[in-house]
């Protein structure tokens, strides 16, 4: 894998996407024991498990999920930063379209 030196734009522009990607997870995190909210009724005891036991695995489903954005989405970009390097990519164009109103490739 070959790697390279970030510059300081780059690193500026890691660092917005960073933090945007963060808050919207912290958010998401902060708001997510909402999906419990419907078992703070006062009369919990009439409520059949089922609907409980709905409550608990959509919670921890939310959780999971913001766990794997983390690990993926957020983390990554965190090494990036602190070690100033990125990975070169290379990428192989397979077939080429055509925009037809202008006559260019995309």
């Amino acid at each position: 894998m070959k790697t390279f030196q970030l510059n300081q734009k780059q690193i500026h522009v890691l660092q917005k996407i960073h933090t945007a990607r963060r808050r919207l997870l912290l958010g998401t995190l902060a708001i997510s024991p909402l999906s419990l909210l419907g078992l703070t009724r006062t009369h919990t005891r009439d409520l059949p498990d089922v609907f409980i036991a709905f409550h608990v695995i959509l919670y921890a489903a939310i959780l999971s999920v913001l766990y794997y954005l983390y690990i993926k989405k957020v983390k990554p970009i965190a090494r990036d930063i602190e070690g100033r390097s990125g990975i070169w990519v290379d990428l192989v164009i397979t077939r080429k379209n055509e925009f037809p109103t202008v006559g260019r490739y995309y």
